[in-house]
């Protein structure tokens, strides 16, 4: 998180470079990727005689992707990998926070699991910020700060607070920020977007949260729609 103090240079530091959908899945071009690396040399520490083959390659590749290139997921997955095969663990991510709890004994507690880390972060954050993280679980793909404005911005005391938090958020890299085109979207890591939405799921908010969400976008259609004719 940024120190807001005069000459502060802030560079983010980004996860570990991990094969898209579009990568061909061979045993060459996955260890090309820092992720796949990691995670091979991990799991040879469990396993000497694992071996990368053309038939756990594409595996590989995605739990890297389904672990978004996160260091400390991919260590906490190696151990995984000596009772699943790569394809099974893959399988199994939906479930990240259950599996991934085999962190070393001497590293720090907010280390030893992958929920914990994320508690971490999580109870640092104010009790608006822990709100506005919950609803955009929500999104899948990214959205717009005036998608965010118009499926939460209802019971804030001005819009301009949706942008506030939005900004606090991405400071604390919790939201991924992008620009084309003269045009932003924010998303989250899928690690982050599964707790949060876990989050949300406890509270009695749910149901609301996705009332607006659908709302939001119907209007869009609509808006599309009444374009076309």
């Amino acid at each position: 998180e940024p120190l807001a103090i005069t000459g502060e240079l802030i560079y983010r530091v980004p996860s570990l470079s991990v094969p898209d959908e579009k990568t061909d899945t061979t045993p060459e071009s996955v260890a090309a990727y820092e992720s796949a690396r990691l995670l091979i040399e991990r799991v040879r520490l469990q396993r000497p005689d694992f071996a990368v083959t053309p038939q756990n390659s594409a595996a590989i590749a995605s739990i890297c992707r389904r672990l978004d290139g996160i260091a400390l997921a991919l260590e906490l997955a190696a151990p995984r990998l000596r009772t699943l095969s790569v394809e099974e663990l893959s399988r199994r991510l939906d479930r990240r926070f259950e599996l991934l709890t085999e962190g070393s004994r001497t590293a720090l507690p907010r280390h030893r699991t992958l929920r914990a880390l994320i508690d971490w972060s999580f109870d640092l954050l104010t009790d608006a910020e822990k709100t506005m993280l919950r609803r955009l679980s929500v999104f899948a793909g990214g959205w717009t700060l005036e998608a965010a404005e118009h499926a939460f911005g209802v019971d804030q005391p001005d819009r301009s607070s949706v942008l506030k938090l939005l900004t606090s958020l991405a400071d604390k890299n919790l939201l991924v920020v992008e620009t084309h085109d003269s045009a932003t979207r924010y998303g989250m890591l899928e690690t982050v977007r599964d707790y949060a939405r876990e989050r949300l799921h406890e509270t009695s908010e749910q149901a609301q949260v996705q009332d607006g969400h659908l709302a939001y976008f119907m209007a869009v259609a609509e808006e599309a729609d009444r374009e076309k004719s």
